[in-house]
């Protein structure tokens, strides 16, 4: 029986590895600069690359460079530059708008697409450095992680433009990544203590996984 179950069992997980290799891969058109550390968002179905590190410096300087992605036509177009330079930084889209903020510093941006320039909206209370995992849920943008304090989340609001506190995560994590799935943040890897300890299972088991509830609002039917 026990043998039938470990048949079963890679044979499922088979499968499963065969369904997420399904597509492919294709090369599109390159970035007009090489950067790394940079912030991503889409918007209007267009990708925007902005801040990071300037690789065409000798030592990877900070930059405030925006290139912007048409994936109708596979072209690369300058977008206006970030109005400070920043690197680590981060970005989302919420109710419509694209925000830049995080990083190495603690300003907001928005993007305006109609007169093609950024301004400046509520600064955050705490600076969140070394990339923070974003996420957005009810068009509030979460920001958990980053350094100093590694364990941090903020909210930003958009409607009433206020950054608020949440729900601190329970280890402390930076240069780490999130999404959103059915109304639920999920904030995976990362470094930070204890994150070199988990390196052996990383292949059967993530490192580090992180999921935050947004508890519904008094006379809501969020759950």
């Amino acid at each position: 029986m026990k043998g039938f179950l470990g048949v079963l069992f890679i044979s499922l997980l088979a499968a499963t590895i065969g369904k997420a290799q399904d597509g492919e891969w294709k090369l599109l058109a390159h970035m007009p600069d090489g950067r790394q550390e940079l912030a991503t968002a889409v918007l209007n179905g267009k990708i925007f690359a902005i801040g990071g590190l300037d690789e065409r410096q000798p030592a990877g300087q900070a930059t405030n460079t925006v290139n912007i992605y048409n994936v109708a036509t596979d072209t690369w177009t300058p977008g206006p530059p970030l109005p400070i330079v920043n690197q680590h930084n981060a970005a989302a889209t919420a109710a419509g708008k694209l925000y830049a903020f995080a990083g190495q510093s603690r300003f907001t941006y928005v993007y305006d697409p109609e007169n093609n320039s950024w301004t400046q909206v509520a600064t955050m209370p705490l600076g969140q450095a070394l990339t923070p995992a974003v996420g957005v849920i009810n068009d509030k943008i979460y920001v958990a992680g980053g350094s100093p304090t590694g364990q941090l989340l903020q909210i930003y609001d958009p409607a009433s433009n206020t950054w608020s506190t949440g729900a601190s995560m329970s280890v402390q994590r930076h240069h780490t990544a999130g999404g959103v799935i059915d109304g639920k943040f999920y904030v995976a890897s990362g470094r930070g203590p204890g994150a070199q300890l988990a390196r052996p299972q990383r292949q059967a088991l993530p490192g580090f996984l992180a999921l935050f509830v947004r508890l519904p609002d008094e006379g809501s039917a969020f759950g």
